[in-house]
């Protein structure tokens, strides 16, 4: 796998490892999904290294969703107590990766960040 191929599963874990960037916006109101996942691709395919350590104990899968082509596992805990940034998370094998967008925003941009991962992974990028 090519350093530039194997930054593309870190990028959706990078993008959501913390509050998901689509419930945090990009302060530019115009600014669709699909861009601002290609502008954060930018700029992590210019940083020389990242490591992120996600964990979510006790959190069961709740179902799977078809979205783009793409089979997601699902992990919803937004109706547990103190869920913090993992409310939601949406899991899918990639080849030898596991993306993992995670964050609290809402069912409409959750939807729209994940369909713009997925059509990435379904391109083969």
């Amino acid at each position: 796998m090519t350093p530039r191929r194997a930054g593309v599963p870190l990028l959706a874990l990078a993008l959501l490892a913390g509050p998901v960037l689509a419930a945090c916006g990009s302060g530019d109101a115009e600014e669709s999904a699909a861009d601002l996942l290609a502008r954060a691709r930018t700029t992590l395919d210019d940083t020389p290294s990242l490591h992120f350590v996600l964990a979510s104990e006790g959190a069961p899968a709740t179902g799977q969703r078809e979205i783009s082509g793409i089979t997601w596992t699902e992990h919803d805990q937004r109706a547990a107590e103190d869920p913090g940034n993992l409310a939601y998370v949406l899991t899918t094998e990639h080849g030898a990766s596991t993306v993992v967008i995670a964050g609290t925003a809402g069912d409409a941009e959750l939807q729209t960040f994940a369909e713009a991962v997925s059509a990435q992974l379904a391109a083969g990028e």
